[in-house]
């Protein structure tokens, strides 16, 4: 198993779809990427990151998210996400995350997960 160490990175690339709009939020006629699957972008992109460096018995949950969404991407648009682990303690993970196209910021700020045991988490 690879040292889970600060500065690893991940880019992942989507394609904005109808089903991530915000219209879906009720927000009529708005059919730009929606906030919610701006951050399960960068969500997933941060536990795609670390999963390689977990034991077999262990993965990451989100507890935090600190994201400004600063412009819209239009349905079709082509975004990447970028992810950086940028501070380990203990088991809290805490990443740089970035939404963007090739000429536009979409989102940026901060993201936190935790490690832990699938097993382990209660279910209420």
């Amino acid at each position: 198993m690879k040292k889970l160490q600060i500065g690893i990175t991940k880019t992942q690339e989507k394609t904005v779809r109808d089903k991530d709009s915000a219209e879906l939020f009720g927000n009529k006629g708005v059919d730009v990427l929606a906030s919610p699957f701006m951050i399960a972008f960068m969500e997933e992109t941060s536990r795609k990151l670390v999963a390689p460096y977990l034991k077999d018995n262990e993965t990451t949950v989100g507890m935090s998210f600190n994201i400004d969404h600063l412009a819209s991407a239009k349905i079709g648009a082509v975004i990447k996400c970028d992810s950086e682990l940028i501070e380990i303690e203990g088991k809290k993970l805490t990443f740089k995350v970035k939404v963007y196209t090739e000429n536009k910021v979409i989102g940026d700020g901060i993201h936190q997960r935790y490690i832990k045991d699938p097993s382990r988490i209660r279910k209420f």
